[in-house]
This record gives C-alpha cells, structure tokens and sequence, in this order.
C-alpha cells in the first residue's frame, strides 16, 4: 500500500497534478490523501493569540474548505474513474501549508508528494511557485513536480541526471526504483561534463549506482557541457523522448541551484515533463 500526498489549493495546475499522480500509480494499491491548508486573511503575526472562531471566521472558512475538498474528490471518481485498489481521503486544516505536510509525512506514512509547479496565482515568469518551492526546500520528502498543463504519459523512459561527485546510497534509489518498477522503465543516466573524463571517485560511484541497477534497464551518457547545464538536459529529454527527470536533492546539486538561482536564470530552465526530486539521505546530509 502507497500513500500518496496531493497537497492542493483547487486550481486547474493542482487538478493537473492530482490527475497525474492518479494516472501514475494506477495499478498499485493507494490510499491518496488530498490536503488543503487555510489561514483566514486576518490571521496575521500581530494576532497569533486570537482564535480566528472569534471573528466567526474559522468555521466558515474550513467549511468551505472541506466542501471543495470534496468537490475535489467527486471529479476525481468522476472524472478519472480511478482503480477499485484507490482509497482516497481529504485533510483540510488551518495551519501553514510546510507545517501541515510536515505533520502528515509522520501521521500517514507518505511515500509521495505530488504537487503542480505553480498555484492559482502562479505568475508565468516563475518557474516554480513559491508553496512549490518552500515544500522542496524545508521537507524530506521523494516530490514529484507536474508542469502546468502537462498530459500524461506514462514513464517508460526515465532520465536520471548526476555529476557522480557523490555516493548514492540505496535508500536513495528506492523512490527511483519505485517509478521504474510501475512501467518497467528504461532508466537513462546523463552526466553532463566539460572535461568529459571522470576522476577516480566519479568512477567508483559511476560503478556502484550501475551495480545498484543492475536489475533495471539502464544507459549511461556522458555529454559535454554547453555554457548551461540545464540546456543540455532540456534538449537531451527532447531527443531521447524522456517522460519523467530524476534528480537527487543535496548540498550543491544542480536540482538545489535550480530553485535558489535569481529569476533570469530560471528562465532557461523549463522541463517538458514531471520531475522526481529525491531528498538526500546520507547521515551527514545538512539542509536550509
């Protein structure tokens, strides 16, 4: 049984990542837990002591939250016609929306997160949006990131970008072998290097991720670095019709860079397909 986290603020960009996240795990066994967190608009920091109920504001508000979380769950039935194996329950609190994933990470043993890249009032300049980003940044979580708009395929062929500058340990791979394992995916291994020859302990973690996957389909490619990284993977998902991109979070990753660069530079990087961002699970590991 896999729990599934679909964080959701009711725009179409969150429908599209709950549509996928239902596509995706179609033939396991889930139980999906659609979560939406409120704060009423006078909730500021000057009144942190004071029950929104005062204002008779807090039972509206989470009214309303529970009936468009079940609104929500209807279309899906309706409209997705989910497997018979799909249990599907609604989570509506007044609480931030990192603390409130936070607590339900523990409480119900979440496997995945899925969330759209942007929310309703996601601005087109942006990458990702800001929930987006401050769940990747603050939680420790394997979060799947769906494009706005982006229409399922399946993930038949799957990209998994690394520098080899780091070990890989096996608890790490296991949401990457979990996805493989819904299609029996092909999993394409790119290095994108500017002195194209790797140094001794790139080998040996080149060698040790292949002995890690021995057991799946896998490539390895090793591509020269144009002036931007993130180009090179662009065009390598466009030319290897790639379905899904994997990248592990940690200190200095390229992942890490993408949600920290300036704006500018988050403009030329605009992945066609969803991506699998698997926290770091050495021992030693520091975060925001």
């Amino acid at each position: 049984m896999k729990h599934i986290l679909i964080p959701t603020d009711f725009s179409e960009n969150s429908w599209n990542a709950t549509a996928y996240a239902v596509h995706l795990f179609q033939n396991e066994e889930c139980t999906f837990h659609l979560f939406h967190s409120y704060t009423p608009l006078i909730y500021h920091v000057e009144y942190v002591l004071i029950n929104p109920a005062q204002y008779g504001l807090g039972d509206t508000i989470r009214d309303t939250a529970v009936k468009n979380l079940e609104s929500l769950k209807k279309r899906i039935l309706e409209q997705l016609h989910p497997c018979t194996n799909h249990t599907f329950e609604t989570v509506a609190r007044f609480d931030s929306l990192v603390n409130g994933i936070s607590q339900l990470l523990t409480e119900r043993m979440i496997d995945f997160i899925v969330m759209g890249t942007k929310g309703a009032t996601g601005a087109e300049e942006f990458l990702f949006g800001s929930n987006t980003v401050q769940v990747f940044k603050q939680l420790k979580c394997p979060m799947i990131v769906v494009p706005t708009q982006f229409q399922y395929k399946a993930p038949s062929n799957i990209l998994f970008s690394t520098d080899y500058n780091r070990f890989y340990c096996e608890a790490e791979l296991q949401p990457l072998k979990a996805i493989v394992d819904l299609q029996n995916a092909t999993i394409n291994i790119l290095h994108v290097n500017p002195k194209l020859k790797l140094n001794d302990i790139q080998n040996y973690n080149m060698t040790m991720l292949g002995t890690y996957l021995n057991q799946y389909r896998h490539c390895f490619y090793t591509l020269p670095s144009p002036s931007k990284k993130s180009k090179a993977i662009e065009e390598f998902i466009e030319e290897l019709h790639i379905d899904m991109l994997v990248m592990v979070k940690y200190n200095h990753s390229l992942v890490e860079a993408l949600f920290n660069e300036p704006i500018i530079k988050k403009l030329v990087f605009h992945p066609s397909v969803p991506i699998l961002i698997i926290p770091d699970k050495t021992e030693n590991s520091t975060f925001f």
